[in-house]
């Protein structure tokens, strides 16, 4: 019983560990993790105007756009994805009021939940999807 008890407490101290050890690195305006040698945007410091995600980060691929990486970028009024990107997180854009246009390219097939939700100047025609999308409408 007591085994039992010193195997539960190190497996609850197991579960208590961060699930990824890559630490926030910062390029121009945007915050990155490195897993594997793929990018992914985290955040992005909101400056007003357009967003250009870069292909690579440190000759590394930017493969996702993290969970809420540009949330409530109000001033943020359009951006383009690199053809590297194959996912967008939930709430990835989420709040980004003044977005009027995003371009999202082929190589993305997954947009997770909400990822656009409260983007009220985005509108239906700027907004250019791949037909192959497999859009998430569900939490992930």
């Amino acid at each position: 019983m007591q085994r039992r008890k010193s195997i539960l407490r190190i497996l609850l101290l197991i579960l208590m560990l961060p699930f990824s050890s890559a630490s926030a690195e910062q390029w121009g305006g945007f915050t990155y993790t490195e897993s594997d040698g793929a990018i992914t945007i985290t955040g992005y410091s909101c400056p007003d105007g357009a967003a250009v995600i870069p292909s690579l980060i440190d000759d590394k691929p930017v493969v996702r756009i993290g969970y809420q990486a540009f949330f409530e970028c109000a001033g943020l009024t359009s951006v383009t994805i690199p053809s590297s990107v194959t996912t967008i997180d939930q709430r990835a854009f989420y709040g980004c009021v003044g977005l009027t246009s995003a371009v999202i390219p082929g190589s993305v097939r997954h947009i997770g939940h909400h990822a656009f939700y409260g983007c009220t100047s985005l509108t239906s025609s700027p907004l250019r999807a791949p037909s192959s999308l497999v859009i998430v409408n569900r939490a992930d």
